[in-house]
């Protein structure tokens, strides 16, 4: 049975986990502003990637670490479209033996750990996950969930400690009334303020009259739980690099 939801009640590793340990087969669709992802699930393990950003599109990750070239993938392709079958680019390139399988292993785990970071860092989206077995076509492909996922998670929390004191805070769209509900009336200020539009750690410690450690403190907490989030496209000192 197919299921669907938002991102703010289900967070991502969350749900990733959910479908790992449960054997899931089928396909995962995440939808975060303007970018469509799809991943591919086998008895649980991640076996393929798609993005519609075309820097994350697993062709041109395979042509940045040079592991094929430009006349290369343009071959595949022309092979994926021709077929009826529509299958994996990744299928194709190693039918073709422009590239083994471990070295597609690698490649889609590099991409899926990055989708993730970014959806880390810019935590808003919708997901449906429709049930099925997907026909790989003899790839071995086997990612390991729980490692890609901690390590985006280290990213994360390594890109939000360098970036929390001078970057602006926004507060998450998806979140409703209820779940603001929950709230500590302490922090609901920051909400309040948020609302208003994005603000720094500065402004937030000038608008509650706290002092900034206990401000600090309380965005933690706050983007911890998904209420709000650090605005991934403001360049502070440089804009984020998202590049893996």
């Amino acid at each position: 049975m197919a299921f669907q939801g938002d991102l703010f009640d289900f967070p991502l590793p969350d749900l990733l986990w959910f479908l790992g340990s449960r054997n899931k087969s089928g396909w995962l669709t995440l939808v975060s502003d303007s970018t469509h992802m799809v991943f591919t699930f086998r008895q649980g393990s991640l076996v393929g990637a798609r993005s519609t950003d075309s820097t994350q599109r697993l062709g041109t990750r395979l042509l940045d670490a040079g592991l094929i070239d430009d006349m290369q993938l343009t071959k595949a392709l022309e092979a994926q479209r021709s077929s009826a079958e529509s299958p994996a680019l990744g299928s194709i390139l190693i039918d073709l033996e422009f590239i083994t399988s471990l070295q597609l292993e690698r490649a889609i785990a590099r991409q899926f750990g990055e989708l993730i970071f970014r959806l880390l860092i810019y935590p808003t989206g919708q997901f449906r996950f429709d049930p099925g077995i997907p026909d790989m076509r003899g790839e071995t492909v086997n990612v390991s969930i729980e490692t890609e996922v901690f390590e985006a998670i280290r990213r994360a929390d390594e890109w939000s400690s360098e970036r929390m004191l001078d970057t602006p805070f926004r507060l998450n769209p998806a979140i409703s009334s209820e779940t603001a509900a929950l709230i500590d009336p302490e922090e609901r200020i920051y909400l309040v303020s948020l609302i208003r539009g994005p603000r720094t750690l500065d402004q937030l410690v000038e608008v509650s009259g706290r002092d900034r450690e206990r401000v600090l403190q309380s965005l933690h907490r706050l983007q911890a739980s998904g209420v709000i989030y650090l605005d991934a496209n403001v360049a502070a000192s440089g804009e984020p690099s998202l590049v893996a």
